[in-house]
């Protein structure tokens, strides 16, 4: 469960980042680096968090 707080945290503090300071292809690619990075975190912890038997 830590994993995914943090997880969580850093996908947080991206988000607002971009939208704090930047134009809109900033943005943009600031939305796709998040989720495509959120996707692949996702699929490496649930098959851990499954193996650890949680």
């Amino acid at each position: 469960m830590p994993i995914l707080s943090v997880i969580l945290a850093v996908v947080l503090g991206l988000i607002t980042l971009s939208f704090m300071g930047g134009d809109r292809s900033t943005k943009r690619m600031v939305t796709h680096l998040v989720s495509s990075s959120f996707k692949l975190n996702l699929e490496r912890v649930i098959p851990l968090t499954l193996k650890i038997g949680i």
